[in-house]
């Protein structure tokens, strides 16, 4: 493949060239180990096997992982993607995992390395940047509003506890610092408890 000479104008790479230098800035294999779950199923002959995707870092037949929350510890015994075995799994890649646990595993944990130094741990509060799909019976969210949160698998009840400030979805621009309320549509970056 060779640069087209019927445009000796243009200096910037082909598209070739731009795709081979692309970099996929999700996956972080240098990250700790994150795997979250999607589903847990219990089969016949096998055992329990944990459908999840690494999110960041890498997962070897044999890891000992913690799940959060909970705090569930399993040995990894067998990984599998699309019907093949597998001896290591990076960033990005939805595998299967037969693991040493006969219950306790449920979708939406978060599993961790427990040799690793940083591991998945429940936390009380935490900042997320969050947009309105619909509003709640009251019609706009106010600090102290219940909701249902869904983040990847997961459904949890969070309480607003303070919104910090109201952004453009486009952009994330500051629109307004420390609304009183939201409503369907807007963007937001707020305290979730």
């Amino acid at each position: 493949l060779s640069r087209s000479e019927s445009m000796p104008w243009y200096c910037g790479p082909t598209l070739v060239e731009a795709l081979d230098d692309a970099v996929a800035s999700h996956f972080k294999p240098e990250r700790p180990l994150r795997v979250l779950l999607q589903e847990v199923m219990k089969i016949v002959g096998t055992g329990l096997v944990a459908v999840g995707r690494i999110a960041t870092g890498s997962l070897r037949k044999g890891s000992v992982l913690e799940f959060a929350p909970g705090r569930l510890n399993c040995q990894v015994l067998a990984i599998s993607k699309h019907h093949e075995e597998l001896e290591c799994a990076g960033s990005g890649d939805v595998v299967n995992m037969t693991v040493d646990i006969d219950g306790g595993l449920r979708a939406g944990m978060v599993g961790a390395m427990i040799e690793e130094d940083c591991p998945a741990r429940e936390c009380s509060s935490f900042v997320a940047q969050v947009i309105v799909l619909a509003a709640p019976k009251s019609g706009e969210i106010t600090p102290d509003s219940v909701l249902w949160v869904q983040c990847h698998m997961a459904q949890v009840p969070c309480a607003f506890e303070d919104l910090v400030s109201r952004t453009d979805r486009c952009t994330g621009q500051v629109l307004e610092m420390k609304p009183s309320c939201l409503r369907p549509g807007d963007a937001a970056v707020l305290r979730l408890r």
